[in-house]
């Protein structure tokens, strides 16, 4: 593990050295402050992509809505790695578009 120069022990306050796991003064266990990274936001990726092709290439919608449904859980899980922002809002603005369009077609058929 690597320490920085700057590193104390959050315990008790003394200065650790560089490769230094437990503090020599009062023994706490030194935490790695290196981002570990959750590759587990890919299978969200993955699984919502092949389900939103094979709803494309077969037209069953049920595919595409639970590629939908995929997306959507995982960007509530792992909103922080942009590929689930951005197949999130790949999937979102079609959705939006229709639904203002839908209340466009609705004010100028029935009024407003």
């Amino acid at each position: 593990m690597e320490n920085s120069e700057n590193n104390f022990c959050r315990n008790c306050g003394q200065k650790l050295e560089n490769g230094i796991t437990v503090c020599p003064n009062c023994k706490t266990e030194v935490i790695d402050k290196r981002v570990v990274v959750d590759n587990r936001y890919l299978i969200y990726v993955g699984l919502s992509l092949a389900l939103i092709i094979a709803g494309y290439f077969t037209n069953r919608y049920i595919f595409s809505v639970l590629g939908f449904i995929t997306i959507v859980s995982g960007y509530v899980k792992y909103k922080r790695y942009l590929p689930i922002r951005i197949l999130f809002w790949i999937e979102m603005i079609p959705i939006i578009l229709f639904i203002l369009l839908t209340l466009a077609f609705m004010v100028m058929c029935f009024g407003g």
